[in-house]
Order: C-alpha cells, then structure tokens, then sequence
C-alpha cells in the first residue's frame, strides 16, 4: 500500500479540481466502500455461478455507464422473436463496433472539447449496445 501510495503522489497531477491527498480506508469505517464491496462480491458470485442473483441486470435502469476491464468482445446477438438475422446484419455490426473502438483509440490524447464529447457519446453507445439488456438496437 506504500508503494501505492508513493505511485500516486509522484504520477498524479495535482490541478485546480482534484484533491492532493490520498489516502486508505477500510470498509469498517466507509459506507461507499461497504457498497462497492457487496456489489463486488455480488457480481462476482454471478458471474461465477455461485448465485443466481443477477444485480448487474437489476441495477441497469441506474446505471450511468459501466467500464469494464479488461475490454472484451461481446458476440452481436438480437432478440430475434420471428426474426432471422443473417450474415450481412452480422458483419455490419462488426465493422460499426470495429470503426467505433478505432475512433476511441485514435483520439485518446486528443484535448479538444469537441472531440472529448464525441469520444463520451461513442463511449456510451457503444456501452448501451454492448451492455443493454432489453433490446440490442440502437435506434437513432
């Protein structure tokens, strides 16, 4: 935890909006890290098979965004009732997700408002599509 410590003190770049100090705390004394420690383990246990409390797909209605690391492939499904998806729905997909991601990456060092803004709205249709549990289309 020192060593972390020390990580931070010389890597972070103090500004006029974030804070200088860093400090530990323990669940005992921390409401918020007694929260993220049940969801944590929650998700875990879900995502392990232990439970079958699904709270990822409770929460999805409040959730704001979700990073996920490390960044996987999800597969392009639909929910297909009636409907047959064939290989040119898949391949477009592929490519707008493929196309997406390189934006992200291409323009990760980029300061610009405007671009920044761009890169939060690609970010977050990227997640509804990736992450959205009623339908897998983005309408507009």
């Amino acid at each position: 935890m020192e060593s972390f410590r020390r990580y931070i003190q010389e890597n972070h770049q103090v500004d006029l909006f974030s804070l200088a100090t860093f400090t530990f705390s323990h669940a005992e004394e921390d409401v918020l890290l007694q929260l993220a420690d049940l969801l944590g383990e929650s998700l875990n246990s879900f995502h392990d098979g232990l439970s079958e409390v699904e709270v990822e797909q409770g929460l999805a209605e409040k959730c704001v965004g979700v990073n996920r690391w490390p960044q996987g492939y999800v597969p392009y499904t639909v929910d297909t009732e009636g409907v047959a998806v064939d290989a040119q729905d898949k391949a477009i997909t592929a490519a707008a997700q493929l196309r997406a991601r390189g934006y992200l990456e291409r323009h990760a060092s980029s300061e610009a408002p405007v671009v920044r803004s761009r890169m939060v709205f690609v970010k977050h249709l990227l997640m509804v599509f990736t992450y959205n549990y009623k339908t897998r289309f983005i309408h507009t």
